[in-house]
């Protein structure tokens, strides 16, 4: 395998146990790699590309993959916040992480993580929300509302909403009529 963490030219971004990413202007722009920290970790990182270039053309929450092999990938850079940085949780962000988890359920998807989107939700300056991180994501056997439950669960979590307060939201806001009809039906 190539060290691509001897690569110079790429300038550290973040790091974790699993890997890094590292982060490169271009003529077409800036530019995101993510590799493994070594060859033992490369695994997760290739599910996780495999993941993003079959779901490119489906999703618009994800990064737009630009290569991938030997068990790295490079994805168009997003000039972000987290959902933590942000610290701002208001109408428009809540029925956005609302409409990713279903959009996963819908596909039977299970992101894995989640449950702690203040780290994985990362919000560009348009107030537009990608979901990132899907190291640990998994193909359902059958569907279920996993994504939209643990969504759910942070917001209790964070008493960012009283229930009746959800209910009257959830009525008034999400975007398409069978995600109003599921959330009241199976969720609330």
């Amino acid at each position: 395998m190539k060290n691509y963490l001897k690569e110079n030219w790429y300038i550290l971004l973040n790091q974790w146990w699993r890997g890094e990413i590292r982060t490169k202007q271009t003529p077409e722009g800036k530019i995101a790699r993510k590799i493994p920290i070594n060859i033992d970790k490369k695994g997760a990182l290739i599910r996780e590309s495999f993941l993003l270039k079959k779901m490119q053309w489906k999703l618009d929450f994800i990064p737009e993959l630009l290569e991938t092999g030997d068990g790295r990938f490079e994805y168009k850079f997003i000039e972000w916040k987290t959902l933590k940085e942000h610290k701002i949780l208001d109408k428009n962000i809540f029925t956005q992480l609302v409409e990713i988890a279903y959009q996963l359920d819908k596909l039977w998807i299970f992101h894995g993580e989640i449950n702690r989107p203040t780290g994985n939700v990362i919000i560009n300056s348009e107030w537009k929300i990608f979901l990132i991180d899907y190291e640990r994501w998994k193909l359902l056997k059958e569907w279920d509302s996993k994504n939209l439950r643990m969504i759910g669960q942070f917001l209790a979590s964070q008493k960012l909403f009283d229930i009746k307060d959800f209910v009257i939201f959830i009525k008034n806001n999400p975007s398409s009529q069978d995600l109003k009809d599921y959330l009241l039906k199976n969720v609330i």
